[in-house]
């Protein structure tokens, strides 16, 4: 059996998913409105930052920043793309998780 053959034939599965799709195409959507999907990009920078670098208010920090972009958190193809994301991250959370069952890795420490 050919892993990497497989593989591909898996990369190919996903991205025929209906979560891939709508990823996709939301994407697109938020990405033909410039201005938004820059303000977009912006946030999440700001909120990848913020979880993972943190600071001593992590949840004063990501409330503010909720409160900063509320209009655009609620914004129809903002969060449409978000939901999608967030689908398409589960997806592949899953899939990664069935691969590694029952690999047993040597822990070193």
């Amino acid at each position: 059996m050919d892993i990497t053959y497989e593989a591909e034939k898996l990369n190919k599965i996903i991205r025929e998913s209906k979560e891939y799709n709508q990823y996709v195409y939301t994407r697109n959507a938020l990405k033909s409105h410039e201005e938004l999907y820059s303000r977009y990009v912006e946030f999440k920078r700001r909120n990848n930052s913020i979880q993972n670098y943190g600071s001593e208010n992590i949840y004063d920090d990501m409330m503010q920043l909720a409160y900063e972009n509320d209009e655009l958190i609620h914004n129809t193809l903002v969060s449409d793309f978000i939901g999608a994301e967030n689908k398409l991250q589960m997806l592949m959370q899953n899939v990664l998780k069935r691969l590694m069952e029952g690999i047993e890795f040597d822990n070193l420490d």
